[in-house]
């Protein structure tokens, strides 16, 4: 019954258990079937169905701990653009690494609003492929929509993938900073994309020095 008419598909289990999966790819079991009332029939499963998400923004925005990040979107005019066709893959840095941020560099949320250079922190997070955590795993780099294609590196070392469901471990990837983020969960998959959680912002390489000394308030003298 939701709005879209998103379907949700049924399978067997090597035991003969019927099982559910949602547009996330996720499986749920069903536990105790066939509760009847007089208006239906009621089945137990043992996880929550997950719809596929309209578009990257629609993530963000349907989460407290995102609103950070949303805010800086719409600073820089990118809500068309993440809600556009994609195929996008986000590595979307949650408050606490914004806050981490902003602690690190002792600068407030507006500072951080006009950084010359948030527009292209933006897209150093963001990938212009359609990617799972497995796939990201077999990749030692990714190029991101950064003007200047810089890329992020990825270690997998100690990756750990659950087959299923948000969470996994070990997956991080590195900024041209030299900067570790991990990835805290992932494989959130909407109809233009694929959103990962990160625990610290990721900084491209500056240009210059100078343009470092232009980006901050503290260097204006």
């Amino acid at each position: 019954l939701k709005s879209d008419a998103q379907t949700i598909s049924i399978t067997q289990s090597t035991s003969g258990n019927i099982v559910l999966v949602d547009q996330q790819h996720d499986k749920a079991n069903i536990g105790l079937s066939d509760v009847q009332a007089k208006n239906g029939v009621a089945h137990v499963i043992d996880r929550i169905l997950v719809p596929l998400f309209d578009h990257i923004i629609q993530v963000a925005t349907s989460f407290d701990d995102y609103t950070i990040l949303v805010r800086l979107v719409q600073s820089e005019g990118l809500v068309s653009t993440l809600t556009g066709p994609g195929p996008f893959t986000v590595f979307a840095p949650n408050n606490d690494a914004f806050h981490r941020l902003m602690n690190e560099l002792m600068i407030d949320i507006d500072d951080l609003l006009n950084l010359p250079i948030l527009r292209d922190v933006l897209f150093y997070h963001i990938i212009g492929d359609y990617l799972l955590s497995n796939e990201i795993a077999s990749k030692s780099s990714l190029t991101t929509l950064k003007s200047d294609k810089q890329t992020l590196q990825i270690d997998s070392s100690n990756y750990n993938s659950n087959d299923e469901g948000f969470s996994f471990s070990g997956l991080k990837v590195i900024d041209n900073q030299h900067d570790v983020a991990d990835v805290i969960l992932g494989n959130v998959e909407t109809k233009n994309g694929v959103v990962f959680v990160v625990n610290r912002v990721l900084i491209p390489q500056f240009a210059s020095i100078m343009q470092i000394a232009t980006s901050f308030d503290d260097y204006s003298i």
